[in-house]
């Protein structure tokens, strides 16, 4: 499956019940979102930026997966990368 990493702006820190289900979903080896198939992989974030890693069929599932939470991702905010851990 691709794995992508896309980024976007947020008004922000999360809340830490959004970090705290965030890292059960991802240690317990991630959380697929059934409507897109989207699958968290992990997520890095500041006061005001937010990078996701995730594996999906193509980034059109990234954008639609974003936009289900109320975030519009951009051109250019979804990249294919390869992980090596």
């Amino acid at each position: 499956m691709p794995q992508f990493l896309d980024h976007h702006k947020s008004s922000g820190p999360p809340p830490p019940e959004m970090v705290q289900q965030a890292t059960a979903a991802i240690k317990s080896g991630g959380h697929t979102d059934p409507a897109t198939g989207v699958k968290g992989l992990a997520w890095i974030y500041n006061d005001n930026e937010q990078w996701c890693i995730t594996e999906a069929a193509d980034a059109q599932a990234i954008h639609r997966y974003h936009e289900g939470m109320g975030v519009l991702l951009g051109p250019g905010d979804v990249t294919e990368i390869n992980v090596v851990l």
